[in-house]
């Protein structure tokens, strides 16, 4: 049998019932309104189908007071209806309370002056993130770390390392460095590098750049310092310390210019100003070596020790040390290319010596070293006295004017003195009055 249509319908009025059933459509018109009730539900078994509904204002809860919940999803989505369309909700305040993951699958904006705040829960990005120019990356309130991965890391502005904080590097293979074309400059009055391993650098590097003055009141500016304390107590191969080490290596034949030189060490100090209070010198280096520990001993003190070695092959020229003076202005007391000064107040149980020369280990091919000193003259000037005894009178015991050498008759009008294996002999000498062809 056909089942009729069975709709119920009005224009105007009001429906009030305690309890209704509708088994088939419910069209309204204008507004259903629940009022004058204290609590109740509005079950809807199948859903609310909107598809083909057509309204200015949808669904509107505007203006609602509800005790215990707005719009409750379970296992539902809250959805727009097409990619093209938004779902806008204009409260101060959205609250997405659930036990599960809460998907944004498209574009997510926060517009103006608003915020984005999560609980302390992990927050993953698996995207690029971009912080736009004039804002900043704050973690200066807490106490968090802050990791990267694998990858590089950028600073293009300044970087600052807060007062008591340390920049590690874990790994000592690693380094700190900069590109060919760029300068990295520390500017801390202190920079401390302290570790068991070496610090290296492997390409020209400029220590200091330095103008002004760091003490003023004692005058003691140290420019590079280098200090350490000497503990280590050796083992079998003996100890070896050494406070500043040099090691260069050439591998490469010099071609281009036959005026070459390579230089371990090169030293330059110059005064372009002069007129200073009396009493200023320069000097390009200042050697001091100290034993300090009354009652003890000491195998040997060297103040300088300069080893020149010829290990293979052939050298034109070799000298272990070279001493080079030059004046093209003017010098109004003596100039010495090289001095021995002694002031020893102390002990000395074997001989003071100015000047030792000493052979040791196999000789020369030649089988002779033949000249203990060499006096050269290479221009038309050259050396006038090949000695000058100051304050030779008598009483001196290197040169004494008052003695006597008798020579063939003649005496002499002093005597040099050396000592051969113990025993005194005098060289005599003669003054001008007493010397044809003298000069």
């Amino acid at each position: 049998m056909a089942r009729r249509n069975r709709k119920f319908g009005w224009h105007s009025g009001t429906l009030l019932c305690k309890d209704g059933k509708f088994q088939g459509d419910v069209y309204v018109q204008d507004d259903i309104v629940f009022s004058d009730v204290s609590a109740g539900t509005l079950g809807v078994t199948g859903g609310i189908d909107m598809t083909a509904t057509t309204s200015a204002v949808g669904i509107d809860m505007n203006g609602g007071t509800f005790a215990t919940a707005n719009i409750r999803l379970s296992n539902g989505t809250l959805i727009a209806a097409t990619s093209a369309d938004q779902t806008t909700i204009t409260e101060a305040t959205l609250t997405l309370t659930c036990s599960t993951l809460v998907s944004l699958d498209g574009t997510t904006t926060v517009s103006g002056a608003n915020t984005f705040t999560t609980g302390t829960g992990a927050v993953t990005i698996k995207g690029d993130m971009s912080i736009d120019a004039g804002k900043d990356f704050d973690m200066s309130a807490g106490a968090g770390t802050f990791a990267t991965g694998t990858g590089a890391v950028s600073l293009d502005g300044d970087s600052t390392v807060a007062a008591g904080k340390v920049l590690y590097i874990r790994d000592a293979s690693q380094s700190i460095a900069s590109s060919a074309d760029d300068n990295m400059e520390i500017t801390s009055p202190t920079l401390t590098l302290a570790g068991a391993t070496a610090i290296n650098l492997n390409g020209p590097a400029t220590l200091v750049n330095w103008s002004g003055r760091i003490d003023v009141t004692t005058g003691y500016e140290t420019m590079f310092l280098l200090e350490g304390t000497l503990d280590s107590t050796g083992s079998s191969g003996g100890v070896k310390t050494r406070g500043f080490q040099i090691d260069l290596e050439r591998t490469t034949a010099v071609v281009l210019n036959g005026d070459s030189r390579d230089q371990a060490l090169k030293i330059d100090i110059k005064d372009s100003v002069g007129d200073h209070t009396a009493g200023y010198f320069i000097r390009a280096m200042d050697i001091k070596s100290e034993f300090d520990a009354a009652g003890k001993t000491l195998t040997a003190l060297y103040g300088a020790n300069f080893t020149a070695e010829v290990d293979n092959g052939t050298a034109t020229d070799y000298m272990n040390v070279s001493f080079n003076s030059k004046c093209d202005g003017t010098v109004t007391n003596d100039l010495v290319n090289v001095r021995i000064f002694d002031e020893s107040q102390g002990t000395i149980t074997g001989d003071v010596i100015g000047l030792q020369f000493e052979t040791k280990n196999v000789a020369p091919a030649t089988g002779i070293r033949e000249h203990v000193m060499e006096v050269s003259c290479q221009d038309s000037t050259g050396w006038q006295n090949l000695f000058h005894f100051t304050d030779a009178t008598g009483g001196s015991t290197t040169c004494d004017t008052d003695a006597i050498c008798t020579t063939s008759s003649v005496d002499s009008d002093g005597a040099i003195r050396i000592d051969v294996a113990g025993t005194a002999y005098y060289i005599p000498i003669f003054n001008a009055a007493h010397t044809t062809n003298s000069w």
